[in-house]
Order: structure tokens, then C-alpha cells, then sequence
């Protein structure tokens, strides 16, 4: 039997319009890309495809950064208007400030989202959500910014009456970041009709509703890779 794959979504951006270096965040990469990597093919892409920026500090020591095969990955992250759904089991967005620039604003990423749904139906004849396998989209922190364009099958938003959680808005003003970002996660999903949730800044916390998995920050990145994995094998 063949190994399933997920797509890792990555951010184009390499500053916000406040003139803030910004990049994917390698706490929200690492380490949930090693612990789904021994049991998954994970291919990267992002709307510019090759060499998307990596956002690190001076105190990161990740392997990610020096990482080989993470670094092949990067060097070959296919373009997401080449991506085809159907191949792969299920989409992570890895967070970013950059992703609430480019991909919550992207129609095409929208579509990508929508079409991860598409692939089934997430609902039962009674309207009853059931966890099915595959298909699952994710992202933690600022990560779920990337789905507010996104339909599930009845045409809602994808949040609209779901649990899900993302960095919250304590967590927003004590990075001193609310103000480089022109929306702010948790609150766009209550916006449309999201059923949020979250607990103490800086706490592991997931929220996981049918198919689609949430973190509410980087430090809940060990638990959503756990999470990714009951839900696909």
C-alpha cells in the first residue's frame, strides 16, 4: 500500500506592508514536519513557487533550517497554480504573517482549499460531521487565515459553525504583531460564523472537527502532527 502524502502550503511573502521581515515560522515546521515526515510524502509548494522564505531567528537551532532534504524541498516547492489536489491526502498551511497577506487573499488558494473538501462530502444524510479519512486541511497560529475564502460542500465558509482555534488575539498584542497584519485570525472566523476557541497564550491547544485540524499556536506543533496522523492512517 502506498503512503499517503500531504501538501505543506508555504507563504511568498518576505515582508508585511508595515516593512516587517516575514517568512514561514520554522517553530510551526519543526516538529511537525519530522514527526509526519517518517510516515508521509510531503511535497511544498507556495504561490511563487521555488524558495519560499523561512522566517528564523538569531536563537532558532531547528534542523530544519540546515536540514537536506528539507532544503531540496524548498529549492523545488512547486508553484500552487500547478498544484492537483487529488494527490495528496491532505493540506497543511505552514504559519506565517506573509500567509495572511498572500494566501487569505488568494482566490486560487481558495479554490485549492475548496477542492480538498470537494474531493467528499463531509456530511452525513443527518448533517452529522464524521471523521473521515484523507482530506484533511490544517494549519496552526496564523496558518487558518489561509481557509477564510474557502467553501465547504454546502457553499459556507469552511469555518462557518465548525470548532477550530488559531493564535488568539492576547497572544496577537503580546508578540506586538496585531499591528503588521491586516486582519486578525481569531477574529475573522468568528466573522463568519466559526465556532472559536483557545485557552492560555502560548499553550499547546488543537481543535479538530471533522476534517479540518487547527492549532492555536507554534507551540502546538508537536500535538497537530499527532493529530494528522490518527486522522490518516
Amino acid at each position: 500500500m502506498s503512503r499517503k502524502s500531504i501538501l505543506f502550503v508555504f507563504t511568498s511573502v518576505q515582508a508585511t506592508d508595515t516593512g516587517r521581515e516575514t517568512g514561514s515560522f520554522v517553530p510551526g515546521l519543526d516538529p511537525l514536519y519530522f514527526d509526519l515526515a517518517p510516515h508521509f510524502d510531503i511535497t511544498f509548494a507556495s504561490p511563487s513557487g521555488k524558495n519560499p522564505p523561512i522566517e528564523t531567528m538569531k536563537s532558532d537551532t531547528s534542523p530544519f533550517i540546515s536540514d537536506p532534504t528539507v532544503q531540496e524541498k524548498l529549492s523545488n516547492a512547486i508553484k500552487l497554480s500547478d498544484v492537483k489536489v487529488a494527490d495528496y491526502d491532505a493540506v497543511y498551511y505552514v504559519p506565517s504573517l506573509g500567509l495572511v497577506l498572500d494566501l487569505a487573499s488568494s482566490k486560487l488558494n481558495g479554490k485549492v482549499a475548496s477542492d480538498v473538501l470537494s474531493l467528499l462530502s463531509l456530511f452525513t444524510d443527518n448533517d452529522s460531521r464524521s471523521v473521515l479519512p484523507g482530506n484533511i486541511l490544517s494549519g496552526l497560529c496564523h496558518a487558518p487565515a489561509a481557509l477564510v475564502l474557502a467553501k465547504d460542500t454546502n457553499g459556507n465558509p469552511i469555518f462557518h459553525g465548525r470548532n477550530s482555534t488559531a493564535l488568539s488575539v492576547a497572544e496577537e498584542h503580546l508578540s506586538n504583531i496585531a499591528q503588521d497584519i491586516p486582519f486578525l485570525p481569531e477574529e475573522k472566523i468568528r466573522e463568519v460564523g466559526g465556532k472559536y476557541s483557545n485557552i492560555e497564550p502560548f499553550t499547546p491547544y488543537i481543535v479538530a472537527d471533522g476534517n479540518l485540524a487547527t492549532g492555536q499556536n507554534p507551540a502546538s506543533s508537536a500535538l497537530l502532527a499527532q493529530k494528522l496522523i490518527e486522522l490518516l492512517l
